[in-house]
């Protein structure tokens, strides 16, 4: 499921650029769909769903950035999802991909047709609450991107910093 947003239950909205070589129709599952500027924000409503080339719009966190899940090797816990991008939880912090994979983690990518115009941990210092509401309504537990390490950098959990994962993790 999503990064939620705790306010509006709705998903965490994410700056991107679109750089596919034709033009596509971008879904309305999630509401409107909204251009955005280069610093991520929201521009007016699109008439139309038809993008094009280099057209910046705010998408889904975890389309743009990918998400990742924490499973249970042993198939006895539901999946945890940890929240958009990259991430791992604290105590995983710097093992190796075998390791992670050992672990249960699964790394999904975001789509390939679009850009972030900005890291995700610039988005997720903007609007600090909103990845952590569970996932209730498909019966899996989860988890924020506030109590995980993203991408490899330095971030804030219970209010302390944790160490940077191992580059390339």
């Amino acid at each position: 499921m999503p990064p939620q947003s705790q306010a509006d239950d709705q998903p965490l909205m994410a700056p991107a650029r679109y750089r596919g070589e034709h033009p596509v129709r971008i879904s309305r599952q999630h509401g409107a769909v909204n251009a955005c500027d280069e610093q991520g924000t929201r521009g007016k409503r699109r008439d139309g769903s038809l993008l094009h080339t280099d057209e910046t719009i705010l998408l889904p966190a975890t389309e743009v950035y990918g998400q990742t899940y924490l499973f249970d090797p042993h198939g006895e816990r539901p999946p945890l999802f940890l929240g958009a991008g990259r991430c791992v939880l604290p105590e995983h912090a710097g093992l190796s991909d075998e390791a992670l994979n050992a672990q249960g983690y699964e790394f999904q990518e975001g789509r390939s047709d679009f850009t972030p115009l900005m890291p995700l941990e610039t988005l997720l210092a903007a609007s600090p609450s909103s990845n952590a509401t569970p996932a209730a309504r498909s019966g899996r537990r989860a988890a924020s991107n506030a109590n995980a390490v993203i991408d490899g950098a330095p971030a804030l959990v219970d209010g302390v910093t944790t160490p940077a994962a191992e580059e390339g993790n």
